[in-house]
Order: C-alpha cells, then structure tokens, then sequence
C-alpha cells in the first residue's frame, strides 16, 4: 500500500471548537515506541499525519486527494494526487486500481507489475462483513478468512482514521485470519498461519490496546489509541 494509506496518526492535543464528526476520531497511535499524531478538519478528514520521521499532509479538492508527504530529517517533499470515483473513494494510484461494492465497501485491488497481482474481497450475504480476501498472482495464491468480535464497535477504521476515501469500515472489530494458501496436489491448500486480535476498550466502547499475534511467530504487536 502507499504511504496515503499508511496508519499513522495525530497532531493537536485539543479537537477543533465544532465539528461534524459523526464517529470517535483517534488522536495517536503509538506502536513500536513511536508515538503518530492526526489532525482533523471539521468535517472529520484527515489533515494532517505526524510522526518521528515523517509528516502526511492532505489537501481535499474536487475528485481528488492531494498528499504532501514530507521526511522531517531531510526536508525532503513528495506529492501525490490521487483520483477519486463519484461516491468519494480512491480509484487508483501508479498500476493499481480500486473497485468498491455499492455499499462503499473495497470489492478489488488490481496491481498489474511483475507480478502482476489480483484481491478479491468476498462479503457475507447475511451479515455484510467481510468473509474473507483472496490474493492471486503468477501462478500463486492465498485466502484469508475472517472472523470478528460481533459484540464490538469498530472504532480504529478508515472513518476513525478520517480515511473515509478508502472505503466504508467494517462495523465490527476483526477476531482473527486464517491464512491458507495453495499446495501441490492432492492436498490443493495448507494452511499457513492463523492470526489472533485481542483488544481493550475503554468505558465508551472505543478500542485503546490492540494486540497482534501470530501462530507461527515469536512476539506480536501492540498499538495504542487514544481518542479526541
């Protein structure tokens, strides 16, 4: 993914005098020892992205996003625009291209290179979320299949990110992906690894603690939020 798409987070210590953020926006992240700060206008967008290296800064136009991203050691800029459909969502960058289903939902990513690279994202009739993602490329493949704290609100998604350009968020928080991916014959697919999600909500039901583990790996991650 780009740097637009990057989770990082927020700037200013105190929310604008008036807004009309219909969803808990997050105000930093901190992971690894670093700590990413956000900024919003009032409209909820994300305006800006802060951290120790670089800073993310999003200016809205007509059908378009505009991202200055600027490295805060060297003062070196890049600029990237990115175009949007008439529902709002990012289209595509570079060779990649983005299709969403008519609830606002990502539905495909096409990335034509070496490889080339296909992502379908299979959505759940009854309840809407999203089952699972399957990833093909040259002559491999993988499926993930999700499973999710039906009982929780999401509140670190695209819209609590201000990233409402990339998609509708999912209602709930995810569980866990079980990874598959294809094997020679008669077996067809093993299964790779499973990856577990546990949270820690404060008294308004948003997620602060996020902690990621793996299966098959020493070690996880932790993030934390903390919320306007």
């Amino acid at each position: 993914m780009p740097a637009i798409f990057a989770v990082s987070a927020c700037k200013k210590d105190d929310a604008p005098p008036t807004n009309n953020w219909p969803v808990p926006k997050v105000k930093t992240i901190r992971s690894g020892g670093a700590t990413d700060h956000i900024d919003y206008d009032s409209e909820g967008r994300c305006v800006k992205v802060e951290g120790a290296r670089h800073r993310y800064d999003y200016t809205y136009e007509p059908g378009k996003v505009i991202v200055k991203i600027t490295d805060l050691e060297s003062n070196g800029v890049q600029t990237s625009t990115y175009e949007l459909n008439a529902q709002g969502y990012v289209t595509g960058e570079n060779n990649t291209a983005y299709s969403y289903t008519k609830e606002g939902y990502l539905k495909t990513v096409s990335t034509l290179g070496s490889p080339n690279r296909f992502t379908n994202y299979l959505y759940n009739s009854v309840t809407g979320l999203l089952d699972s993602i399957t990833v093909e490329g040259n002559g491999w493949e993988r499926t993930d299949i999700y499973t999710y704290y039906t009982d929780k609100q999401q509140t670190i998604g695209n819209d609590n990110l201000g990233r409402e350009f990339m998609g509708k968020s999912l209602p709930h928080p995810v569980k866990s992906i079980v990874t598959w991916r294809a094997a020679p014959p008669p077996v067809y697919r093993e299964k790779a690894r499973t990856t577990s999600y546990t949270y820690l909500y404060d008294e308004q039901g948003r997620i602060v603690r996020q902690e990621v583990s793996t299966d098959n790996a020493t070690g996880g991650s932790i993030s934390v939020y903390t919320y306007y």
